[in-house]
C-alpha cells in the first residue's frame, strides 16, 4: 500500500477531481499491447492461475464513456445496465451490436452509480452472462481487471489521450493492477460532506514495486467502466470507474490529470457497498435469451402454472 488509510480519509477534502468520461494503459503505451480485444485478456489469463474472463461482451458505451451490462429480466422483460452518473443520460444503449431504448436511469444514493432499465430492441442480443456483482470486501493488493473505452494513444507517457466519442467502434481496452488504497472520500465540502468509498488502483510504472503485466490508469471516457476481480472461481464486478487524481500522493494538490503519467491513481465507486440496493432494483437477471429460448421459457412457465392447479 502506498499511501494509507488515514491520509486518504484525511486529503479527502482537498480534492480538486478530475471526473472521468475515464483509458486504459496497458504497458507503457494504450494500444498494440494485446490489451484491446478478449483474446488478448483470455491468452494473458491462460498464463495465470484465474479463468477466463466472461464478461467482455457485457462492456458496453454509455454516451461518450463506458459501461457494463449485467443481465436481463425475465419477468419485467428489461435489461439492466450500470455505469457512472456524471457520464449523462443517453437515449440509447447498443448492447452486442443491437441498440435498446433507455426507459428509466435510477442514481443510486450515495454514490457516483447509476443503473440504466432498457427495453428489448427488435430483435434479442445473443445469450450473455450475468454479470455477478462484488460479493464481499475487496481486500489491499487483490488482483484487478480494469475495463474502459476510453482515450488511446501509442506514444510511452505521459500519454496525451485521442477523445473517444459516441462510436461503438471504439474498442474497449482492458489493463491488469491491484487494489491500492479501500476507503472514504468526501467528494463535497466539510460543511455539506458527500462520502462515498472507493477502490484506488496506482498507474505502476514499468520498474515500479507494485507493476502488474499490463499495469493500467484510466482516462476520458472510461468512467462508468467496470473493476473485475477474482472470487469463489470467478470474475465478480468489485468497483465503477468514476475519477482519476494525480500521482504521486492521492489528494494532494495537482497538475494536469490529462496527459496521465505514471504515479496517477483511478477510483473506482466500490460496488459491494451497494451491492443489495442494485440488486432489488434489477431483480434476478438471467442472461439475454434469444427469441427461440424465450419461447421454449414462456411454455415451461405456463406448464407450471397448469401443473400447480
Amino acid at each position: 500500500m502506498k499511501f494509507s488509510l488515514a491520509g486518504l480519509i484525511k486529503l479527502s477534502v482537498l480534492l480538486a477531481m478530475a471526473p472521468l468520461h475515464a483509458v486504459i494503459v496497458g504497458g507503457t503505451s494504450g494500444t498494440g499491447n494485446n490489451n484491446s480485444d478478449e483474446a488478448g485478456l483470455n491468452g494473458f489469463l491462460a498464463t495465470t492461475v484465474f479463468s477466463p474472463f466472461p464478461y467482455y461482451t457485457n462492456l458496453v458505451r454509455v454516451g461518450d464513456a463506458s459501461g457494463v451490462y449485467l443481465g436481463w429480466n425475465y419477468a419485467t422483460d428489461r435489461g439492466w445496465v450500470v455505469s457512472a452518473q456524471h457520464v449523462g443520460a443517453p437515449a440509447t444503449i447498443g448492447v452486442s451490436g443491437n441498440s435498446y431504448a433507455v426507459v428509466a436511469g435510477t442514481n443510486i444514493a450515495g454514490s457516483d452509480i447509476k443503473l440504466y432499465e432498457v427495453s428489448r430492441g427488435a430483435s434479442p442480443i445473443p445469450s450473455m452472462p450475468t454479470v455477478t456483482l462484488g460479493s464481499s470486501e475487496a481486500t489491499l493488493g487483490e488482483v484487478a481487471i480494469m475495463t474502459g473505452r476510453g482515450y488511446t494513444n501509442d506514444t510511452s507517457g505521459p500519454f496525451d489521450w485521442e477523445t473517444p466519442g459516441f462510436s461503438d467502434a471504439v474498442a474497449h481496452r482492458w489493463a491488469t493492477n491491484t487494489i491500492s488504497a479501500i476507503g472514504t472520500i468526501n467528494l463535497g465540502s466539510e460543511v455539506v460532506p458527500n462520502i462515498h468509498q472507493y477502490l484506488v488502483t496506482d498507474f505502476d510504472g514499468p520498474s515500479g514495486p507494485g507493476v502488474t503485466p499490463y499495469d493500467g490508469q484510466a482516462a476520458s471516457g472510461d468512467s462508468g467502466g467496470g473493476l473485475f476481480v477474482y472470487r469463489g472461481g470467478e470474475w465478480q464486478l468489485a468497483g465503477i470507474a468514476h475519477f482519476v487524481d494525480d500521482g504521486p500522493t492521492f489528494g494532494a494538490p495537482f497538475g494536469p490529470v490529462n496527459p496521465s503519467e505514471f504515479g496517477d491513481f483511478t477510483a473506482y465507486t466500490d460496488v459491494f457497498q451497494h451491492r443489495s440496493i442494485i440488486s432489488g432494483l434489477t431483480g434476478t437477471l438471467i442472461p439475454e435469451p434469444t427469441t427461440t429460448l424465450m419461447l421454449v421459457m414462456a411454455g415451461t412457465f405456463v406448464l407450471r402454472r397448469r401443473v400447480a392447479r
